[in-house]
């Protein structure tokens, strides 16, 4: 059902200023905010379907001009600094089927987090490329296996 709440509904609708505001708050404060315990902070937490976090997210990168990155639940519970600085990617919502518990503000105490983000972003755009020469190798021999071009052209013997 929430899924087709337009954007312009969503900035409207008085729930989402709530969260929208509590999130900001919790952002404020602490650097990161948990999606549940905004719900609950508000005692909306049977509306938790309801809310399209993409919007609040959006919402709050516009108005406080920062980057959000998602974490996953794990980050939310209890554990010690080193082990995040260790293994951030264990705290990232990203892969593996883990799910955004909330989301962390790019400042300096999440550089960790933030640089993490990059590389798997880094890593995912470098596999996009090589998967696309890998399409394009494929192509182009199946091609001249099914002769289908002409190698004269390409070695330059017509002209």
């Amino acid at each position: 059902m929430s899924k087709w709440l337009r954007k312009e509904k969503a900035r409207a609708c008085p729930v989402h200023m709530q969260v929208l505001e509590a999130s900001a708050k919790q952002l404020e404060l602490h650097g990161v905010f948990n999606k549940d315990t905004v719900l609950s902070g508000l005692n909306l937490s049977a509306m938790t379907d309801a809310i399209r976090w993409d919007y609040i997210r959006e919402f709050l990168q516009d108005e406080q001009g920062c980057e959000l990155v998602p974490l996953a639940a794990a980050y939310f519970k209890r554990h010690k600094v080193t082990e995040e600085h260790v293994n951030p990617a264990k705290f990232l919502a990203q892969g593996h089927g883990k799910k955004t518990a909330g989301y962390a503000a790019v400042v300096p105490d999440n550089d960790h987090l933030v640089v993490e983000r990059l590389k798997c972003r880094q890593a995912m755009a470098n596999g996009v490329g090589v998967a696309f020469q890998d399409y394009l190798v494929a192509t182009e021999k199946r091609r001249v296996a099914t002769g289908s071009v002409d190698l004269t052209a390409i070695e330059g013997g017509a002209g």
